[in-house]
Parts: C-alpha cells; structure tokens; sequence
C-alpha cells in the first residue's frame, strides 16, 4: 500500500505526517529487535564458549 494511500484513510492531511509518525515507530521497532538479537547473539557466544572449557 502506498503512503498517500495510508495517509488518506487516516485522514491525515498529508502524506509527511504520516511517514513522520509511522517511520519514528518503525525505527523504534527495528531497533528494539536489533537488542534483542544482539542479546541472542551474545548469549549463544556464552553458551558456546562455555561448552569448550
């Protein structure tokens, strides 16, 4: 779906406004999930150093 489309059925009255609020979130997102997986990462790491002592 494209943005002005977005924006239109949220009544925004532009698409800016809309790639304002939804890109913020989504960059929250992405880096929220980026934690996540950096601590997935460094758990598996533990995990494995650990196996070999």
């Amino acid at each position: 779906m494209d943005v002005d489309d977005i924006s239109e059925r949220l009544s925004h009255n532009n698409s800016k406004i809309t790639r304002e609020i939804y890109l913020h979130i989504t960059e929250k997102t992405k880096k929220r999930q980026r934690k996540k997986i950096d601590k997935i990462k460094n758990i598996r790491v533990t995990l494995i150093s650990h196996t070999y002592i």
